[in-house]
């Protein structure tokens, strides 16, 4: 639409592309802090844990499911 507007008066199109790219970079932001607010809020969880309680593998699935989240989000 915009676009539209400025070939409508003869303007120049404007380049658009540092705001495209503006928006990649926080839409990354944002799942790599989804994943760090995930990830203290289970680490709370697990400072809570008792030691009589301790599962360790359940420590290390979580880590495990965190890592490929991230992975998978491909932030980087």
């Amino acid at each position: 639409m915009l676009q539209a507007a400025e070939q409508l008066f003869d303007n120049p199109l404007a380049d658009f592309s540092n705001f495209n790219r503006a928006k990649t970079d926080f839409l990354a932001m944002e799942q790599c802090f989804k994943i760090y607010k995930a990830q203290k809020n289970a680490r709370e969880l697990w400072a809570k844990t008792l030691w009589v309680n301790l599962n360790p593998q359940a420590l290390v699935d979580g880590i495990e499911q965190f890592l490929k989240d991230y992975r998978s989000d491909n932030i980087i």
